[in-house]
């Protein structure tokens, strides 16, 4: 399924089931504009390598914990907004679903670091590998600080899934997105057991199928490559939280 028709409109911002139309600009050729995405989408790459890099290195660097994630959320957010440029200045297809897909598949890994700030700040320091590497050990930091963080990032991670979705499923964006929105808020349960994640990523497990099967499975345009990634996307935060625990 294309997300973006020829002559008509893709609607990331619903408001009384009203569509706005993007119009391409005069003195924009097709050929430009594959040059532009396919750019855009070799920065993309080179953002996620860079983000690692830059994640791996953090020791080195002088930055701290916080630091670390607000440059993650803010990766994040840059992915999203990529899309939707792709759409409103070129309505280029692939680079949007591109991008889109990219940073709402980065929305639970900000959740599960949330999660453990969250953790550290009431039980105390977190890593599984504090042995190894001390600088992925998650250290307290005040609550006024995280609930600040917690906010601004959860605007921002409203918004990506909202676009995200909005892009893959369209009339079901807005129903995906709140879906996957609540599941992602488990992963700040501020404590690990494997028994409760194992119920409780089953409990949600059987949720989305169900709310898949009743809502979302007789959608014609989720029967398509979309519809695969949007399964993968809505699993990919209650797998998270299994393994996590």
């Amino acid at each position: 399924m294309n997300v973006i028709h020829e002559n008509t409109s893709i609607p990331f911002c619903e408001e009384n089931m009203k569509t706005v139309e993007f119009e391409k600009e005069e003195g924009e050729s097709p050929s430009n504009i594959k040059r532009l995405s396919a750019f855009l989408r070799k920065f993309g790459a080179f953002l996620v390598i860079s983000a690692a890099i830059a994640f791996l290195s953090i020791e080195t660097s002088g930055w701290g914990q916080l630091e670390r994630y607000y440059l993650f959320l803010g990766a994040t957010l840059l992915f999203s907004l990529l899309g939707v440029f792709c759409v409103v200045r070129w309505r280029e297809d692939k680079s949007a679903r591109t991008f889109l897909a990219l940073a709402t598949a980065f929305v639970p890994v900000n959740f599960a670091q949330l999660g453990a700030f969250l953790l550290a700040t009431t039980q105390g320091h977190v890593s599984q590998f504090s042995k190894y590497y001390s600088y992925l050990v998650f250290k307290p930091i005040s609550l006024s600080l995280l609930a600040i963080t917690a906010i601004l990032a959860s605007i921002v991670l409203s918004f990506v899934s909202y676009t995200g979705f909005s892009a893959l499923a369209r009339e079901k964006g807005k129903l995906l997105a709140v879906a996957y929105m609540l599941v992602n808020v488990t992963l700040l349960v501020p404590f690990r057991d494997a028994v409760f994640g194992s119920f409780l990523g089953l409990g949600l497990a059987i949720g989305m199928v169900y709310l898949y099967r009743k809502r979302i499975s007789n959608d014609a345009a989720l029967k398509s490559a979309d519809g695969v990634i949007v399964r993968s996307l809505l699993g990919a935060p209650i797998a998270l939280l299994v393994v996590r625990n």
